[in-house]
């Protein structure tokens, strides 16, 4: 207890200090902060969430009036993007992988190190019906094992963005 203090007796018996700082009091505020950096986190994960699906993810219908653009046959720039990813891919090389895509990808991907060559490695067989809106294009992108000549092909819609070059960004919806 601490040393009696001359107070005048109108305020009641002097406090027991032990009630305001119980034993788990250090406990229940390490909680309280785990807590809230944990909210936190959550919010701001739902936040770049809820951002990249509206930026990347857009709806890709035309703007009230905007005609839609014609889609290509092919296009050279969005195969030499397709086909520089994929040889990335094939070689697994970090530098060249990241170089390979835009920069909400490098960014959700944060740091890599070289990995394994793909095994089998992949071509591109064909890439078609690009369709490219400012600095973002579409196209219908076919893949198959090099080398396997029978293989089915699979045929996905990437997504590429226009950073002094066309990089592969992600599947379109």
């Amino acid at each position: 207890m601490y040393p009696a203090v001359n107070v005048p007796q109108d305020f009641g018996p002097e406090p027991d200090l032990d009630d305001f700082l119980a034993p788990d009091e250090p406990r229940k505020s390490r909680r309280l902060m785990i807590s809230v950096v944990a909210a936190l986190t959550v919010l701001a994960m739902v936040a770049v969430a809820v951002t990249s699906v509206l930026v990347w993810a857009g709806d890709d219908a035309p703007a009230a009036g905007a005609q839609e653009p014609a889609a290509q046959a092919s296009n050279p720039q969005i195969t030499d993007a397709a086909n520089q990813y994929v040889a990335a891919v094939n070689e697994g090389i970090a530098a060249d992988y990241l170089g390979s895509i835009c920069s909400p990808l490098r960014t959700q991907l944060g740091d890599i190190t070289d990995t394994t060559p793909a095994d089998p490695k992949m071509a591109v067989l064909e890439v078609t019906d690009v369709t490219i809106r400012g600095e973002i294009a579409t196209a219908n992108v076919a893949i198959a094992p090099a080398d396997v000549p029978d293989a089915t092909p699979r045929t996905d819609k990437l997504r590429f963005l226009n950073e002094d070059g066309w990089k592969f960004c992600g599947q379109a919806q």
